[in-house]
């Protein structure tokens, strides 16, 4: 069992920005975040956005183009179906027990606090107080109407299902999804020449540069920066 989500098909549920937000600052994307951050503030800004680049182009790299979750959610396309009543979507979330398995409240003085063990062993599903950081409506709307993974199928009908959103998925600050900056070719194949060195040869090392090209770098330094990390030690890590 992982202590974290799993990245597995991570493009069907977060969007690449939301992603790098998390990165950049988990405590900022998630209130209950137990997720270190990997770069210290006396770090290379460009390295940092580097590496979450690499880290972010390794975990979507079997993401389509057009696919709606490289779409962040401020500016992902609102459905044409009315918006949901908040109020209502507070009632059906209390009355359908959503809470056996996920929290709601700023849990952030119990994440490093003497209740942090208890409060993960309860925890089933992520904590929701911060889903509009991560997610907007349409998208829970959705999601609530064909649930994957370990949640249940709750057979909600749509008018459930739009005002739970309307509760659960407040906008987020558009300044949350800045995207990483586009790191230069040459800083990618440096850093990925380097890790490639400390596996093996030169010779090895040419001739995997020589047969990928500038996107299948970026992702192959994230693959490396996966292992880094220990990320697989808290997450479930696409093959």
């Amino acid at each position: 069992h992982h202590a974290g989500p799993s990245l597995v098909d991570l493009g069907a549920r977060l969007s690449p920005a939301a992603a790098v937000a998390t990165l950049r600052d988990p405590a900022a994307m998630r209130t209950i975040a137990f997720m270190p951050s990997f770069w210290t503030a006396d770090g290379s800004p460009e390295d940092r956005e580097l590496e979450i680049s690499a880290l972010v182009a390794a975990l979507y790299r079997d993401v389509a183009p057009d696919s709606s979750t490289n779409t962040s959610p401020t500016t992902a396309p609102r459905p044409a179906s009315s918006t949901g009543d908040r109020s209502r979507g507070a009632a059906r979330f209390a009355a359908l027990g959503c809470r056996a398995c996920h929290l709601l409240e700023d849990t952030t003085r119990l994440a490093s606090g003497p209740d942090a063990a208890r409060l993960q062993e309860r925890r089933r599903g992520p904590h929701l107080g911060d889903l509009g950081a991560r997610r907007d409506a349409p998208f829970v709307t959705a999601w609530l109407r064909a649930p994957r993974g370990r949640m249940p199928d709750l057979r909600l009908d749509a008018r459930d299902a739009r005002d739970l959103a309307a509760f659960l998925a407040a906008p987020a600050p558009a300044a949350v999804f800045e995207p990483a900056n586009p790191p230069a070719p040459e800083a990618v194949t440096a850093h990925l020449r380097d890790a490639l060195l400390a596996e093996g040869t030169v010779e090895a090392a040419d001739a995997t540069l020589d047969r990928l090209d500038s996107a299948e770098r970026l992702a192959a330094l994230g693959d490396r920066l996966l292992d880094r990390y220990f990320c697989g030690a808290c997450h479930a890590l696409p093959e």
